[in-house]
């Protein structure tokens, strides 16, 4: 029996981009990869292992900000082929990418799709025929500018043309049918196999038997349409396609009665889903098609990642309420803006109150196949909306008389604090795992905040834009992306630079003024501008190559300092090629802050160090696994340490730990006075950074006989 169905995976909000899953018993084929795809998957048990298609509606980063980090684990696992489609420019896209994707061992087929996509199927199997529906947008933008200068009009390309699919289930196979096999003289056994599989036999007594005579018709394959409408500017191109009206996506051949059932995924924002044009074609299409809205830009952020948030909740609770905060949700909008979100969602209802319609989340279902089961399943939501459990209360008693004493001089330490620290600013982190993300640690990301003077990224991993939402909330996410003033790459490994993009869409949205300032390698701005290019858009900053900042000359020192008040010093460190630490120091409060990328031990980043005020460093491996840190060009946790100290600061914090260390990693001793270890969304102002040190005690005990994860380690390198 042929089992069919459909699972929405990312669905546009927070912390996710756009994916779908069609699951079929021996095939998955994947439509768009937004970020936050593979993490979700983790977190939710969906394996992308058996993926071997996917299709692209868009190049943009809520469309296919997931597939460089997507490949490269599927890589690391093993998976040996792949099909890609999507809107021309997706093998440029690769070309661009060249600098930190290489896995030769995923051998990539890519076939682009253009505004002259014919007619008939871009691909077919045993399952399912899909063919293409390019859309063009109806707007085409002025000469834009940047800082003063004219830029000649983007080639129009992908951006320009957005692929949507129609995915045509093969014919199901009619029931086969015992008692009239029986009737035949069918002797029972593997003759009725056979005739099931839509064989003919010949009986003992010479007498054909033909399928038709015991199986049932074959019932015409269910239609999917994966419709994506990104604005209000493609509608007329969706409208007006002779290939989505609902003869091209219904009619069965030499049938003029019946019709295929039909489901349409839409992807669009809420200007798309309220446009009368647009309900009136999906109307159009028939009152038994089901629809599937998934709303790119609602108010909407419900808890998907639960491991996350129940671990910062037992921090919460049993440590400290303010550096540990429960991640942000839908339940934390304020009563203005939720009244905002629920009023567009019941216009929208209304709107389409003549079709069957429901809003995708994460993991909702569509079954397509058995037809005894066709329709909408919600069970496995009940993990995306998951309450966060309370802590263990059940803890020995001396270990939570450890945590209170540890609370109590954790507070008298925060009293030592210098004064001078109090309006400077926090830091916050939003990524503390390497290479991959995991339930628990997304890929490096880290944000110097300075309040009204604005934040500084340090590293921009894949899925920091949902960090960012979790720690700030819906309504406070606008202004801190706003008031971005620069964010530093350290190198082009894929787990430091490819939450950036999603960061750029989103500030471009925000029609703010002053460009962004990125300082990354030079590889870095090659992919930039590709990007660009082929998607059609000037993305809103300015780029500065890390190289002309390990010997600053004057203009280069002012400029920054201008817009960022801040000097700015990067230094070439031991890791990969053009991989930087960068060391910040402010004139107004006079400290001094160090970051070190990813790197070995490094006597210049120590040079360059000397006496800040904090210093986050990465200390990937325990302290046993030196040979394997020097392979992969890491430090271990005492490397780390000894580093640090050798600058003398005030106050350590040690990041980017293998995802081995499920929660917490493995610690030699407990010696040294200003040390702390960092977690996602650990949230520091520097008024509380003497604080932390007296803290890590209590941790050790609260994670004490916490076990390595056991997995195998995922290009581990980067």
């Amino acid at each position: 029996m042929v089992q069919c169905h459909l699972q929405v995976v990312g669905s546009g909000k927070a912390d996710t981009g756009l994916s779908i899953i069609l699951f079929f018993d021996d095939h998955r084929y994947l439509f768009n990869c937004g970020e936050g795809t593979q993490r979700l998957c983790a977190e939710k048990g969906l394996n992308l292992f058996r993926v071997d298609t996917v299709f692209f509606t868009q190049l943009d980063a809520l469309s296919a900000g997931g597939l460089f980090g997507t490949l490269l684990t599927l890589a690391d696992a093993g998976k040996t082929s792949l099909e890609l489609f999507g809107p021309t420019g997706l093998a440029r896209f690769f070309t661009a990418s060249s600098s930190f994707y290489r896995r030769p061992s995923l051998e990539l087929s890519i076939n682009e799709i253009g505004f002259d996509a014919l007619y008939g199927n871009i691909y077919q199997d045993m399952n399912i025929e899909v063919a293409a529906v390019p859309l063009v947008s109806t707007f085409f933008p002025k000469d834009q500018k940047v800082d003063g200068s004219k830029l000649k009009r983007p080639r129009i390309t992908s951006k320009k043309l957005v692929v949507c699919y129609v995915v045509t289930m093969k014919d199901i196979p009619g029931k086969f049918d015992p008692l009239a096999a029986k009737a035949l003289n069918v002797p029972k056994g593997p003759l009725f196999g056979r005739l099931s599989k839509g064989e003919t036999i010949t009986l003992s007594d010479g007498k054909k038997i033909f399928p038709s005579q015991v199986v049932s018709e074959p019932f015409p394959g269910p239609c999917i349409g994966i419709v994506s409408c990104p604005d209000i500017h493609y509608i007329s191109s969706v409208t007006s396609s002779s290939r989505l009206s609902r003869f091209a996506l219904r009619s069965i051949q030499n049938s003029k009665k019946k019709e295929r059932h039909l489901c349409v995924v839409h992807m669009g924002t809420s200007a798309v889903f309220e446009d009368k044009n647009y309900i009136e074609w999906a109307q159009s299409l028939g009152e038994d098609v089901h629809h599937i809205l998934l709303l790119e830009d609602s108010l909407d952020a419900p808890l998907i990642f639960d491991s996350q948030a129940e671990l910062l909740k037992l921090l919460s609770t049993s440590v400290d309420k303010e550096l540990f905060q429960v991640p942000k949700d839908t339940s934390t909008l304020d009563k203005t803006d939720r009244k905002v979100f629920f009023d567009l969602q019941k216009r929208i209802m209304e709107r389409w109150s003549n079709v069957n319609v429901v809003f995708g989340e994460s993991l909702l279902k569509y079954h397509l196949a058995p037809l005894s089961k066709l329709g909408v399943d919600r069970t496995a939501m009940g993990r995306a909306y998951q309450v966060v459990i309370d802590p263990n209360t059940e803890r020995e008693n001396e270990d939570l008389g450890l945590l209170e004493t540890t609370r109590s001089q954790a507070f008298e330490s925060s009293r030592k604090s210098p004064t001078c620290f109090e309006d400077v600013g926090e830091v916050i982190f939003f990524g503390t795992g390497a290479a991959i993300p995991s339930k628990l640690r997304n890929v490096s990301g880290i944000c110097l905040h300075l309040y009204h003077r604005g934040g500084i990224l340090l590293d921009c991993g894949e899925g920091t834009f949902g960090q960012i939402l979790r720690v700030f909330g819906i309504t406070e996410v606008n202004n801190f992306i706003a008031q971005l003033k620069l964010i530093f790459v350290s190198h082009m490994h894929a787990d430091h630079h490819l939450g950036l993009l999603r960061i750029l869409e989103y500030r471009l949205k925000l029609d703010y003024e002053q460009p962004l300032i990125i300082l990354g390698p030079s590889e870095l701005s090659v992919w930039l501008e590709a990007y660009e290019q082929i998607n059609g858009q000037l993305l809103h900053y300015v780029f500065l190559d890390n190289e002309s900042f390990t010997c600053p000359q004057e203009p280069i020192v002012n400029y920054m300092s201008s817009n960022i008040g801040l000097q700015v010093e990067t230094v070439p460190v031991l890791h990969c090629f053009h991989a930087y630490g960068i060391v910040l120091f402010d004139n107004l409060f006079e400290w001094k802050m160090v970051y070190s990328g990813d790197t070995m031990p490094c006597d210049a980043l120590i040079r360059a160090g000397q006496g800040a005020n904090l210093v986050i460093h990465e200390a990937t491996f325990e302290s046993n696994m030196e040979q394997i840190a020097l392979e992969k060009g890491h430090c271990t946790y005492r490397q780390a340490l000894d580093v640090c100290k050798a600058m003398n600061p005030e106050w350590i914090i040690l990041t980017h730990f293998s995802q081995r260390y499920a929660k917490f990693p493995v610690i030699d001793n407990l010696s040294d006075t200003n040390e702390f270890v960092a977690f996602d969304l650990l949230r520091v102002p520097f008024s509380k950074l003497s604080l932390l040190p007296s803290l890590l005690p209590a941790l050790c005990e609260l994670f004490k006989g916490e076990e390595e994860s056991n997995g195998k380690e995922l290009h581990d390198a980067s």
